[in-house]
This record gives structure tokens, sequence and C-alpha cells, in this order.
């Protein structure tokens, strides 16, 4: 085919030597190109700019092929234009003369005698003048194709090679382009403006013609999208199910999805027809000390750091374990496996679920696992002032890995132990359900130690507390209390004691809930135990103005908060404030009252805690509505309630669906 003719197609079913060449490019690709707007600009930018060498990297299913495509088709004229181009698809080429033979047909240079193939190509390339040569699917010929591509270069000054590739092929004169995943829906936006869930949006209407989502499907778009890492094939995958299943119901069964998801075009690649085929192809690439690696790793969630990695996978058949295990992670990213970012890194959840089907049950790795964590949060908690704010941190960014602990660890101890280490974030961000639910599955496993059970049973029980249900609360207390005498253990009795006069107190029993309050203060000071005794002292104060006694009660919580500053206890310094502006307001002193829970709201902002801001919130539309402000004080109810829903504090949002009605009702 002559210079300047156009794209150059390989015809289906050509045959070079023994190799069979399938067809190559097809142009327009079916279906409209979605959600790679800026990443074809900046592709077409590199090569505007003189760089010859592109690599296009990223897992199986990131749309590799079809940027490649889009871009080649695209540079036929404008400012940068490369009227030859060639689109060589090496899925089939395994080594070194089956690439040439397959760039040899495409640019319809003869094979036969003379000088060798790589340098008949040279100079074939070189008498084109300005061109684009992609080679796609090129990552099983890494080892065996890179000086190819160097020489190539060499030979041809005006040739540039656009190369796709999950690995790298480490050339001085590369640029690694790495494709992510497509754009997830952003908090407070529209799913439908998301790439991702525009891409499945439109592939699904291309499988059942006048297909929309329903009003009801249209919030969980987003949800589905991201349990599909935004990868376009597992999207597209999904989008041919998307009309016949629902997005409900295709999104709750997602953790089928190798099943679920199905086959793509039957006229796909057999590597690309499903996304169980389109990751195997990747592991069949993998040399055993990688495939141990990547398995292993598959038992992390929600990504992990180097120091857990050097904990946890198994390097015992290498000589210098930190650096092996620093290199085979490196050599999973290398063959976009494994993501990584600043100081983390992460399985795509597809990878992870696969890798975790090649994973025998190795109890050593989960006891690894649980035992790196649970020691990390024995580090970390409990926390106090600014310490406070590095556990929380940590506790975020470690919240899947603790919950993976509770279900996996062997050691039904540690399984508690990770429960009880993500009480202090839950309980202040919620969802209350999800403690709860992790506090059940650890204390349905026998064999931990009485006294890690009590205090199991204390933190459940206070759980319940928040969310609403006393009679389960009381059960749980009474049981933590029966455990922590039968053991000695007076501090966790005294806490216990707590627990069941704030339940007396809730449920209106205030002479109970005083005397409890009495005897946990006097266990508490017999310990030492100044950080309980501060959080008993302004739950008192608590009960000592629900009886009337105001004044009492503001003396108690003054002492509270003191002791709280003085233990370095942030938290509570915000609640007790806010108690404080409780008083203000039944004394009538709304000015003083929103002073106090200016200081709570700031320390519960600084501290992420949600139910602080929510309390605060709702007790500054009460003095809002006191002070005839209808609109603030019904937008700041409207706002507590919807925290208080999301965490699942009942109580709380049974409490001040009656203010807002109140509210509402005397704005007029």
């Amino acid at each position: 085919m002559a210079r300047g003719s156009g794209l150059q197609i390989n015809p289906s079913g050509a045959t070079v030597g023994s190799l069979i060449v399938p067809q190559h490019f097809e142009n327009p690709t079916p279906g409209a190109f979605v959600g790679r707007e800026r990443e074809l600009e900046q592709l077409r930018e590199r090569l505007a700019a003189g760089e010859r060498l592109l690599t296009v990297t990223g897992p199986g299913g990131m749309g590799k092929t079809r940027l490649a495509s889009e871009l080649a088709a695209g540079l036929a004229d404008g400012a940068l234009s490369l009227p030859a181009r060639w689109f060589c698809d090496l899925t089939e080429a395994r080594a070194a003369d089956e690439l040439t033979a397959t760039v040899a047909h495409a640019l319809e240079v003869p094979t036969g005698r003379g000088e060798s193939l790589p340098e008949k190509l040279g100079h074939a390339l070189s008498a084109r003048g300005p061109a684009l040569l992609v080679l796609d699917n090129f990552e099983q010929l890494v080892r065996v194709g890179g000086g190819l591509v160097s020489g190539w270069l060499r030979a041809a000054p005006e040739l540039r090679i656009l190369v796709t590739s999950r690995e790298r092929l480490r050339l001085a004169e590369e640029v690694v382009f790495e494709l992510g995943p497509l754009e997830l829906p952003a908090p407070g936006k529209r799913a439908e403006d998301a790439a991702s869930v525009r891409l499945l949006l439109e592939r699904a209407s291309r499988h059942r013609a006048g297909w929309s989502p329903t009003s009801a499907e249209a919030p969980i778009l987003g949800e589905l999208v991201a349990k599909l890492d935004g990868i376009p094939l597992a999207i597209e995958l999904a989008a041919a199910r998307l009309p016949m299943l629902g997005a409900r119901t295709l999104s709750e069964r997602l953790s089928e999805r190798f099943r679920v998801l199905g086959t793509g075009a039957r006229d796909g690649a057999d590597k690309s027809r499903t996304l169980r085929a389109t990751i195997d192809w990747s592991w069949q690439l993998l040399d055993e000390a990688e495939r141990r690696a990547l398995t292993q790793a598959s038992i992390f969630r929600g990504g992990f750091d180097l120091d857990a990695a050097e904990a946890v996978l198994d390097a015992s058949k290498s000589s210098d374990r930190d650096t092996s295990v620093l290199e085979r992670l490196e050599s999973l990213y290398d063959k976009s496996l494994l993501r990584a970012e600043p100081g983390r890194f992460g399985l795509y959840l597809s990878i992870r679920d696969f890798a975790e089907g090649e994973r025998p049950d190795d109890e050593h790795v989960r006891a690894r696992h649980a035992r790196w964590y649970v020691d990390e949060a024995a580090k970390r908690l409990p926390a106090l002032g600014e310490d406070a704010l590095e556990a929380r941190r940590w506790l975020l960014r470690e919240r899947e890995n603790l919950a993976a602990v509770v279900d996996g660890a062997p050691d039904p101890a540690d399984a508690l132990r990770a429960a009880l280490s993500l009480e202090p974030l839950l309980s202040a961000q919620g969802p209350f359900e999800e403690l709860t639910a992790l506090l059940d599955r650890a204390l349905a496993r026998d064999g931990a130690p009485e006294v890690l059970r009590a205090e199991a049973l204390l933190a459940r029980g206070n759980v319940h507390r928040q969310a609403g249900r006393t009679d389960a609360a009381r059960t749980d207390l009474e049981a933590a209390r029966a455990c922590a005498d039968a053991n000695g253990r007076d501090d966790l009795s005294a806490r216990a004691l707590a627990g069941m006069a704030t339940v007396d107190l809730v449920q209106g029993n205030l002479e109970d809930a005083r005397a409890g309050y009495e005897r946990a203060l006097t266990l508490h000071r017999a310990a030492g135990d100044r950080v309980h005794e501060a959080m008993t002292l302004s739950a008192y104060g608590a009960a000592l103005a629900g009886g009337g006694d105001l004044e009492g009660a503001r003396e108690v919580e003054e002492r509270a908060l003191a002791l709280h500053h003085e233990v370095g206890n942030l938290r509570d310094v915000g609640m007790t404030s806010a108690f404080l502006g409780n008083i203000a307001i039944d004394h009538g002193r709304l000015d003083e009252a929103r002073l106090y829970f200016a200081d709570a709201a700031a320390i519960h902002d600084q501290l992420g805690d949600r139910f602080g801001q929510a309390f605060t919130e709702a007790n500054l539309a009460i003095v809002d509505h006191r002070q005839d402000a209808w609109e603030s004080a019904i937008g700041r109810y409207d706002e507590a309630l919807r925290i208080f829903e999301a965490l699942g504090a009942r109580r709380y949002a049974g409490a001040f669906i009656g203010y807002r009605a109140l509210a509402r009702m005397e704005s007029g």
C-alpha cells in the first residue's frame, strides 16, 4: 500500500509464516468513544511535542487498545499529521520473529532472502517519512521485543511508536502513560455526569434500544461502577446485563463478578471476552514468586503500605527479605497488577478477587495479616490529645483491613481486638450498625479470653444504647459487668455501671441513674482511671440537669470539662462543652449557649466526629428556634437529622424530629 494512502489494515486471516494475523483495526470502532477525551488529548500533545516512544500501560480491560485505535484514526490531518499509520495487534505473537512478521505484514514488506527482516523493516519505516506504528498488546514481548523497537526508532528518525502493554518496556527513550480507571461519580454530583456511568448507560442502551434507568435505579449507578473499579471492560460487560437484571440486583450480585458479568462480543479477542480471561492473561505471564506475592497481597482490604507488606507477604525463599518484598511489589506494579500512590499500594477489586481465588486457604497468611493490624492498632489506642487525630487518620486508612481481621483471623482474640480497635472511629462517625455487626461476629467466636469478651460486650452495649436499643444495651452491659467482676476487673465493672446508669437516664429512671454514676465514680477513682472518671462525671451532670438541679449540673460539668482537658480527651471536651450549652439553654442564656456550641463544633469538626457534629448542630437549632430564627433552625434540624439517620442514631433522630415539627408549625 502506497505511502500517504491512510490507515493500514491487515486483512483478517492473512498468514505470515506460521503466524495467523487477525484483523487489526476497525475504523470506526463500534460504540461511542466515551470518557477518555482528556487522555486522548494528552497523547496527542505528547506526540506533537516530539515524543517518539509512548507506552500506554494499565491492567487488562482498561481501554488501552480502544484509546490507541482512536488516536491513530484521528491523525490523518490536523496540526499533527501522520499520514502513514499502522496498527498491529500482537495478541498471538510470542517471539521476536512473530513480532517482526506481524509488522512486516502491516507494512507489506516481503520476508524473503537478503538482509535480516528487522533491518528491512527499519529501512521501510524510514522510507515512509512521518509515520505512526501502533504495537498493541505488547506485554508478552517485553523481554524479546524491546531491542527491536529501539532499533526501528534509530533507523527511522521520523517514526513514532505507540505501544499498549500491561508492562512498560524499560527503554531509555520510552515515555510511560499510565491509563487509570474511568472517572467515578463525585460526592454531591449527578452520577450520570461521570464518565464511568456515561459509558455504562451508552453500552446498555446498545444492548436494548430505548432502555434507560428508572428514577429509583439512578442513585445505584454510581455504586455499581465503583464496585467495578471504573474499569471499562468490566463496565461494558455489566452493561450487557443491566437492562435485564436492573441496577440493584446487578450491584448486589457483584460478589460473584466473574460469573455475573459473563462474556463480551463474540468477535473480540479471547483474552478480552471475559473479565476472568483478561486477568488470567496477565496471570500466565507471572513467574512463581510474583504469583505468590499477588495471591498473598489479595488478603489486604482497602490498600496497604510497605511495612504491612513486609510483615504479611512471605519472603522466606529470599535471602534479602526487605528488598525482595519491595522488588516483588514493583514487579507487580510494572505489570499493571498493583495500584500505587505515594506510600500505599492496592489491588483493583477484580484483580483481588481473581488472586484470592488462586490463593489456598493459608492460615499463616491470615495470622500474619491479623497480628500486624492488631499490633499496630494497639500502638495507637487508646489515643488522647493530638495522638487522637493521628489515630483517627490511621483507623480511616486501615478500617477495611481491621474489619477483614474480624472474619479472617485464626485467633478469636485477634478478631475481638480488631473489632474493639474500630469502636472509637465507628462510634463517632458510624454507621452504628457496622460496629454492631463487627462486634456480633467477633463475639460469636469461642475461645477468646473472658476479659476481652467483657470489653466487647461493653462496647456493644454502648452502641446499642446510642442506637436507641436500650433493652439490648442493658443485657450486654450487665453481662460485661458480671464478667468483669468475676475476673477482678473493677475498671471494666465501673465502665459497665456507668453505661447501665445512662440506660436508666434514657429510660427516665433518674434516681437509679444518679446512684449508678456515683458507684461508678467511686470505682474509677479507686482504679486511678481519670479518663473514664471524667466521662462518667459528665454523664452524671446530665442526670442532675434532668432532675432540675441546673446549678449542680453546671458545677459537675465544669469539673468534668477541666478533667477532660487535663487528660487530653478532645472528643469529650467537645461533648461536655455541648452539655454546658444545654444547661445554658435551660437557664435561658442563649448567647452563652451558642458560644459553648461553637467550641464544641470546632472540636468535632477537627476530629471528624459525625455524631458530635450532629449533636451540636441539633442544639444550635434549638437556640435558633428559641430566638425565632425559623429558617436557620429548620435547616439545622434537617442537617442534624440527616447525620443521625446516616449514623443509625435512632434515639437522637426520634427526639429531634419532634423539635423540627414544632419549629415548622410555629414558623407558620
